[in-house]
């Protein structure tokens, strides 16, 4: 997986769903000048600890798919049928219609929504990785639940990393947390790179904010 396209992309995304408007700035006013944004539209001053939620999130949304037994491939259609290439179609509309019900919030989607959420801080905060940098990796051989929570606690301590530490050291950080995910999904059998891909086309079919307030 090419983790800084992921993150370039994720980021560039985001921008363009309005997660990163700026509260302040009236680009509608002719002359204004934006003091917080200085007239790029884009927030400088994001709340990292709101950012590092959105990321537990969708952990947490993982979670409950995991308790609900939601997953893409429950369903015996799916075992002798590619549901990538299932849910294809010139149409995109008929295509994000597919998504939404056969990929749409199972837990193999929301691991991925961890990924594309955490790529986009890095993206927000210029984080470039090297991914020859030597990173550790999770215990796999765990409960699911207590994987996860093992990365949501990795994420928890970014906040003090992304204050404190110098950055040319963030991301080795980042490409930890990166890491213990892939290892995750190798362990139990999830392509997070189609999940990725496909979510992220499907991303682009919502509406600003995707509907939210941030």
């Amino acid at each position: 997986m090419d983790l800084n396209k992921l993150i370039k992309d994720a980021h560039e995304n985001a921008i363009e769903k309005g997660f990163y408007e700026c509260p302040e700035c009236d680009m509608a006013v002719v002359g204004y000048k934006c003091e917080r944004c200085n007239n790029t539209g884009i927030d400088p001053n994001k709340n990292i600890p709101e950012l590092l939620m959105l990321v537990i999130t969708e952990i947490s949304e993982a979670v409950e798919a995991l308790r609900c037994e939601k997953h893409i491939f429950e369903n015996d259609f799916y075992k002798n049928v590619d549901v990538f290439e299932f849910i294809k179609n010139d149409d995109k509309q008929i295509q994000s219609l597919l998504f939404e019900i056969n990929i749409k919030d199972t837990f193999e989607d929301e691991i991925a929504d961890v990924f594309i959420r955490l790529a986009d801080l890095c993206g927000y905060l210029g984080i470039e990785i090297d991914e020859n940098e030597y990173a550790g990796g999770v215990d796999c051989a765990k409960n699911k639940v207590e994987a996860l929570f093992d990365i949501v606690e990795m994420i928890v301590g970014l906040k003090k990393v992304i204050r404190s530490i110098p950055v040319k050291t963030r991301p080795i950080m980042f490409l930890d947390i990166f890491n213990q995910i892939n290892f995750f999904c190798e362990r139990n059998k999830i392509d997070i790179e189609k999940h990725i891909e496909e979510k992220m086309q499907y991303n682009k079919t919502r509406p600003k904010k995707h509907g939210k307030e941030f």
